[in-house]
Formats: C-alpha cells, structure tokens, sequence
C-alpha cells in the first residue's frame, strides 16, 4: 500500500502558537482528502452569495457584523475540523 505525507499547520484561534503535524496516511486517503478539501473550497467560495442574499433581508446594524462572523466562522470550523482529523491520524495504532 502506496502512503503519502500530510502536513497540516494550525493556527489556534485563540492563541498566537502555530502547531504542525505530518502524518503518513494511505495514498487514497490522502487523495480523498484533498478532493474533499478542493470540494469545500468552491463551497466557500459560493457561500457569500447566499449569505448576502439572506442578509439582503434584512437592515439592522447587527447584521454587517453578524455576515463577518459568519464568514470567520465558516472557515475556523473548517479548520479545527481538519486539525481534529491530523491529531487523531497523528495517534500511534
């Protein structure tokens, strides 16, 4: 079985240190990985347009600051659910 390493750098949200893994993981794994990667990466590139359209609604002066969160937002889940993902591929077997 061909493997392949990945190396995943994380910057916590909540503080200023930087944490890196690499793994070696199974070469389809890595390839389904990227694929999904590449998958959420056009959905966050077209998220916008329906949050706009759903803050267009609407005209309070939250709702400039709440679109941002959200944005923020989707990309920090992304991340710490990809850093989940290393750490528990990082566990010996």
């Amino acid at each position: 079985m061909n493997h392949a390493l990945v190396t995943v750098a994380s910057s916590h949200f909540s503080t200023a240190s930087a944490v890196c893994w690499t793994v070696v993981i199974p070469t389809c794994a890595a390839e389904r990985l990227r694929a999904s990667q590449r998958l959420w990466l056009a959905f966050r590139e077209s998220e916008p347009a329906a949050r706009r359209a759903l803050y267009e609604t609407r005209q309070g002066t939250m709702d400039a600051p709440m679109q941002a969160s959200d944005a923020v937002n989707l990309i920090r889940d992304r991340a710490l659910e990809l850093e989940g993902n290393v750490a528990v591929l990082a566990i010996e077997p």
